[in-house]
């Protein structure tokens, strides 16, 4: 193996959760950081041409990213995700992320894979095998352990308006206006401000206690009780929650959430987006949401208005 000099980080999937993190973390050991550029349609369109059919949209735009980097950079930075807490599980596809890429992908540099595993194992096991598959001899683990420590943001504004929606799903699909079909900024442009937030652990294990039995998936945590908080929230008018297509824990979701809460309480919608989504049917879907949300709106919504 060749020296590791430059390192890439295909911006997708877990990057839109932990990209700052992983990006300090490697700058701490010395390496270049350089990162694909935020999705375009071409990045899309690669992405499709090396996927199958059943993956889903946000598997098929990161290969898209992998396939921009590889070229430039002496390795790729994709780890493998198997567990972020006791409790439960990651995507199953997240797990075998590496294994796809390498499978899809020809001419690509080492994948540096380090697997974490909370569920049965330690950050420190992650650090120990990240240092190993890069042959960094000198680690300051007690610098590398902190920096993995480090609180991601938790609550993200979008846009201004006289009333607040959340809009929930999964980091990727939210932060991502190619895979959302630009539904975020649609809502803005309508004059609604948007709220996405992960919820704290309180409130996910509350929300989990009051289910027969909890979400096994820890994403698939977040979105129920975000859900579930907000329609308790009287300062937002409106839930939005985009769901990806091709994903089966999304679509056990948005059923539980149907089942299990009073969607009666405020106006709430889900939108399942794949790469065949209509733009201006989904702007449609939208614009009747934002009707009813206005009629309904609550006095005491954010930004205030009449």
């Amino acid at each position: 193996m060749k020296s590791i000099k430059r390192i890439g980080i295909p911006r997708g999937l877990l990057y839109h959760r932990y990209g700052d993190i992983w990006k300090e973390l490697l700058k701490s050991m010395g390496f270049e950081v350089i990162t694909s550029p935020g999705t375009t349609e071409s990045i899309r369109d690669i992405g499709l041409s090396l996927s199958v059919c059943d993956l889903c949209m946000p598997i098929k735009v990161f290969l898209g990213h992998v396939n921009v980097l590889k070229d430039s950079v002496d390795a790729v930075f994709i780890p493998r995700y198997i567990s972020i807490e006791q409790g439960a599980y990651m995507c199953p596809k997240f797990i075998g992320l590496p294994d796809m890429v390498r499978a899809a992908i020809r001419n690509i540099p080492p994948v540096i894979d380090p697997v974490m595993n909370l569920k049965t194992g330690t950050i420190m096991d992650f650090v120990t095998e990240l240092n190993k598959k890069l042959h960094f001899k000198t680690p300051d683990k007690d610098e590398q352990l902190r920096i993995l420590g480090l609180p991601v943001k938790r609550d993200y504004f979008f846009g201004e308006g006289k009333i607040t929606v959340v809009v929930t799903g999964r980091p990727y699909l939210v932060f991502d206006n190619i895979m959302n079909k630009g539904a975020i900024r649609y809502i803005n442009s309508l004059g609604v401000r948007a709220f996405y937030f992960i919820p704290d652990l309180f409130s996910t294990e509350k929300t989990m206690d009051s289910l027969p039995k909890w979400v096994y998936w820890s994403m698939g945590k977040e979105v129920v009780t975000s859900v579930r908080s907000m329609l308790d929230n009287h300062d937002i008018c409106g839930i939005i929650n985009l769901v990806n297509s091709a994903c089966g824990p999304d679509s056990f979701l948005v059923e539980l959430i149907t089942r299990s809460f009073d969607l009666g309480k405020k106006p709430y919608m889900a939108i399942t987006i794949d790469e065949h989504t209509s733009d201006v049917g989904l702007q449609t879907r939208i614009e009747a949401f934002m009707d009813m949300t206005l009629k309904r709106k609550p006095l005491n919504a954010w930004g205030g208005g009449k």
